[in-house]
């Protein structure tokens, strides 16, 4: 059966078509990062995944404010089990989403350090035939 290209879902503005594709290129890149016909860049892999963490922190807190901003009766109709009245699940959404983004900027700044130390060594810009 031949797959029909000529209807493609719009993701530019679908939060969770685009959440959806984000997962599917990280698992991509999570299994195509486990060896490198190229190592000389493997500096430039780590600057565009330190760049991709960084755009997730700021989703995340984009997130954690929309949570904020959740308005009772506009956005939802209250809690299922409504057992914390004081402590409602879009407030511990927007908690847990805050902590999230400071994770995810915190990797981001890992990844910074990992891309500065591996500027360091030598790549080559092709595998060695005899594994050195």
């Amino acid at each position: 059966m031949e797959r029909d290209d000529t209807v493609q879902e719009d993701t530019s503005t679908d939060p969770l078509a685009l959440a959806r594709e984000l997962e599917r290129s990280a698992r991509a890149v999570a299994d195509a990062v486990s060896s490198f016909s190229k190592p000389s860049e493997s500096t430039e892999v780590l600057s565009v995944l330190k760049a991709a963490q960084e755009t997730v922190a700021a989703a995340y807190a984009e997130l954690a404010s929309w949570h904020g901003r959740a308005q009772l009766g506009v956005h939802h109709a209250g809690e299922h089990d409504p057992r914390d009245p004081q402590n409602p699940g879009w407030v511990r959404a927007q908690v847990a989403l805050e902590e999230a983004a400071q994770y995810a900027a915190d990797a981001a700044a890992a990844l910074e350090r990992a891309r500065s130390a591996n500027m360091s060594a030598r790549w080559f810009d092709e595998i060695s035939d005899d594994g050195v």
